[in-house]
């Protein structure tokens, strides 16, 4: 949607804007990379720096929302969906991390 943005509107911000949307992807992989190592695994670290990941996630996306230049309705929607799901992580990495974090009885 930037570059589509950026042809049909001329956004001033278009290198900003693509770079932010760069850094979010990159963030979520990793982000997603460590949950899965962590929940498979059954270690706490992994799933705890993932969902301390989540707060530059979210403010990435409250940027494409609120303080990009020009924000298209479909941008609304997407961005209400992946604040969603963004939530739902942090619910289940919390979930994940209480019968990992017990201590062990032998």
């Amino acid at each position: 949607m930037n570059i589509v943005k950026a042809i049909n509107l001329s956004l001033p911000n278009f290198e900003t804007d693509f770079g932010i949307l760069l850094a979010v992807c990159v963030l979520e992989l990793f982000r997603v990379i460590l949950a899965r190592r962590g929940n498979f695994t059954e270690k706490a670290w992994p799933v705890i720096l993932a969902i301390s990941l989540t707060l530059p996630s979210a403010v990435g996306v409250v940027y494409f929302v609120f303080w990009q230049s020009v924000v298209l309705r479909l941008e609304y929607i997407i961005c209400g969906i992946q604040f969603v799901f963004q939530i739902a992580e942090i619910i289940f990495g919390i979930l994940c991390l209480l019968p990992v974090c017990k201590n062990q009885e032998y």
